[in-house]
């Protein structure tokens, strides 16, 4: 950006601050702007464009670090999936086992479902 321009060599300054009196902070939350628009599909100002090697660093640093923040909230979210799916196992689990202790000890059928009724809504309560 300025070190570009200090040197009169051309940068997406040019095109964004051609005066040089934006603020640093403006000019880079314009650029955070421009790769997170990328990133997200939204439209983008077409005239900043990194055009130096040092601008082109700062993109991709962006770039990588919004990645890493969407790997870990992919992670959490593969996480709290399997562990809903743990859950739900052991939940059909726990019924294929009562039901089958109940047909072995010969209870009839109207009672049997009453009492899988009961044990399910008092696992469910837990």
């Amino acid at each position: 950006g300025r070190t570009r321009a200090d040197q009169d060599l051309p940068g997406w300054l040019d095109v964004v601050d051609p005066d040089g009196t934006v603020p640093y902070s403006e000019l880079y939350v314009r650029s955070l702007y421009w790769v997170l628009g990328h990133l997200t599909a939204a439209p983008v100002d077409p005239d900043s464009s990194a055009r130096s090697h040092a601008e082109r660093t700062f993109t991709l640093s962006l770039i990588f670090c919004s990645l890493l923040v969407l790997g870990a909230g992919i992670s959490s979210m593969t996480n709290t999936i399997a562990e809903l799916s743990k859950l739900n196992s052991d939940f059909i689990e726990t019924k294929r086992q009562l039901q089958s202790y109940l047909k072995a000890a010969g209870v009839n059928r109207e009672l049997s479902t009453r009492i899988i009724q009961f044990a399910l809504h008092s696992y469910l309560r837990r």
